[in-house]
């Protein structure tokens, strides 16, 4: 059997940011999420502070996975968002400090 445990969370965290990222086109914005490694902070913050999900898939049939039937529910999508605006604010305080 080979199954496939997949983090929807993260998942739906990464397409919001992506979101996110088109609707702020300003050089502020595009300037802090250019970076890897603030990206990486920032899904962090987002991440532990949510309730995660994972499904698991039979990796033996490929069709089976498929990210995109994955609906994002309005609760999770809510605080996802909620968490994106307050973690890029906190993120960058954090990386300015000296």
């Amino acid at each position: 059997m080979n199954n496939k445990t997949v983090n929807l969370t993260l998942l739906n965290a990464t397409k919001l940011l992506h979101e996110f990222i088109a609707k702020h086109p300003g050089k502020f914005y595009r300037k802090a999420l250019s970076n890897a490694d603030f990206r990486k902070n920032l899904i962090k913050y987002i991440l532990i502070r949510i309730p995660t999900r994972y499904r698991t898939f039979n990796y033996s049939i490929r069709s089976s996975f498929s990210t995109a039937p994955l609906k994002i529910i309005d609760k999770e999508k809510l605080q996802i968002e909620k968490h994106i605006y307050h973690g890029f604010y906190y993120t960058i305080r954090i990386e300015n400090k000296p």
